[in-house]
């Protein structure tokens, strides 16, 4: 699978990325903006994610949320948004007809979102029910328990949603102060990926992003692995399941072992032959969910596994898990596992990149965060080359007692019992 990607930098710093594909008569444009919670200070918890569903109630031409739903609906376009730690992110998918019009409702909402105070006021209600919804989810919440006790008190431990009290104290110059903080050409990627026009595609950015300001790119904090004498956190409420997050500290983003850490997490718990899936689940019937999954930002990660268990199985479960990472820490993976997760790791890459909407997030993505492009041939050559040996060598650096840590909702008090289970002997 080759593409051809075209990347431009614009007189405003916007990095532009162009991947024309002949197999499609649909275009998707995304635009991507390295701004995300991680970024906030403490009155801007919230601010990110706020913003994001603010841009959708009007700009100046396209002056009401109705009016950008129905411009869009009338072609049978699609459109969305998404907010991170680290990125903002804002998306049409039409036909290619269309690509125009696409082009000229993002950067009406991104550029010129004009905020409505009535609009600002019912939002907050909205955003408040948003965080009501995730806290009444234990699945999903304790995937923010986790993140805060491993980060600890830092924007990079904070939820994204913001507070219900930090999200009801904003006003409207806040939103417009945000954006002129960070809506920066210099910290934003435009991706169009589909059926296009090199040419046309390029001056149609050029002019409806012609007013976003150049700007100096931007850090956010450090983010810094707490460490802690106690490594688990229990958040107790009354529930028919408990849900676990056992975490340890892991790669960053463009981190020298990236390639061996995603086959280790694959084949600990990445897909339904994988070791966790087969033992927690099949073997021992202590769950419905188990996987493991790799967590990762610029310059920080994790290595997650998680599960939902019976309340009074949640020992049983720990120290099921615990015995799949000290296994695949003492004992090289065989190498029909091994090549079985690499090509999981491959094919799954190579299916989505079938779709320009997928298409556009994997070159996006790469441009922003990584300010460099890795082909889908590099990344499964990359892959396929990942060793018995690489895999072990990076499970023994990450799987040690220190850095583990237990995030756990639900009916449960001993503490000191699952800190006893976190130990590699």
């Amino acid at each position: 699978m080759q593409h051809t990607v075209i990347r431009k930098k614009l007189d405003n710093g916007i990095s532009l990325v162009l991947v024309p594909l002949s197999s499609t008569e649909a275009v998707t444009v995304v635009v991507l903006l390295g701004v995300g919670s991680r970024y906030e200070s403490d009155q801007q918890q919230g601010l990110a994610h706020f913003t994001e569903h603010m841009v959708f109630k009007g700009g100046r031409k396209y002056t009401s949320t109705q009016a950008i739903a129905q411009s869009l609906d009338a072609i049978g376009g699609e459109f969305n948004a998404f907010t991170s730690q680290e990125f903002t992110g804002f998306y049409t998918k039409t036909a290619s007809r269309f690509l125009e019009l696409g082009i000229d409702i993002l950067s009406d909402m991104v550029l010129h979102a004009e905020i409505p105070e009535i609009e600002l006021e019912k939002e907050k209600g909205v955003i408040v029910e948003e965080i009501n919804m995730y806290e009444d989810m234990p699945m999903r919440k304790v995937d923010h328990v986790l993140t805060q006790f491993a980060f600890g008190d830092t924007p990079l431990g904070r939820p994204i949603l913001g507070t219900k009290q930090s999200v009801t104290a904003f006003t409207r110059e806040d939103f417009l102060k945000y954006r002129e903080q960070f809506y920066k050409g210099e910290q934003c990627t435009v991706v169009i990926a589909g059926a296009l026009n090199v040419e046309q595609a390029t001056e149609l950015v050029s002019k409806y992003f012609s007013e976003m300001p150049k700007g100096e790119p931007y850090k956010s904090a450090e983010g810094v692995f707490a460490q802690r004498n106690e490594r688990v956190f229990i958040e107790e409420r009354t529930s028919e399941q408990t849900h676990l997050m056992l975490a340890v500290k892991g790669y960053k983003l463009a981190h020298q072992n990236r390639y061996a850490y995603r086959v280790l997490t694959t084949i600990l718990g990445g897909n339904m032959s994988s070791r966790l899936f087969v033992s927690v689940r099949e073997e021992q019937g202590l769950c419905y969910y188990v996987r493991a999954s790799p967590d990762i930002y610029s310059d920080i990660g994790l290595l997650v596994a998680s599960a939902g268990v019976d309340n009074s199985r949640l020992s049983l479960a720990v120290s099921a898990i615990m015995h799949e990472l000290q296994s695949v820490r003492d004992y090289p993976v065989p190498e029909e596992e091994l090549n079985r997760a690499k090509q999981y790791l491959v094919g799954k890459m190579l299916l989505g990149l079938e779709d320009s909407e997928q298409v556009a997030e994997y070159y996006g993505m790469q441009d922003l965060l990584e300010k460099d492009i890795s082909s889908p041939e590099e990344v499964e050559r990359q892959t396929m080359a990942v060793t018995i040996e690489q895999v072990q060598q990076v499970a023994q650096e990450l799987l040690v007692n220190e850095n583990l840590r237990l995030a756990v909702i639900g009916p449960q008090k001993d503490r000191e019992g699952l800190e006893k289970l976190l130990t590699f002997s």
